[in-house]
């Protein structure tokens, strides 16, 4: 009776440790977006200085 149980437990640990990857993965590509952003704002602020200057 015990097995099933352990079953279900190991099945709950992969599913939490796909759900931990896959939240972790998302937010890492939010936060390169976010940089890429950033940078993208950066570089063309930039050029609209030096065009200015």
């Amino acid at each position: 009776m015990s097995r099933p149980r352990l079953v279900l437990a190991a099945d709950l640990s992969v599913v939490l440790a796909t759900l931990t990857l896959a939240a972790t993965l998302t937010l890492a590509a939010d936060v390169a977006f976010v940089a890429a952003l950033v940078a993208a704002v950066g570089v063309r602020s930039q050029l609209t200085w030096r065009s200015l200057a």
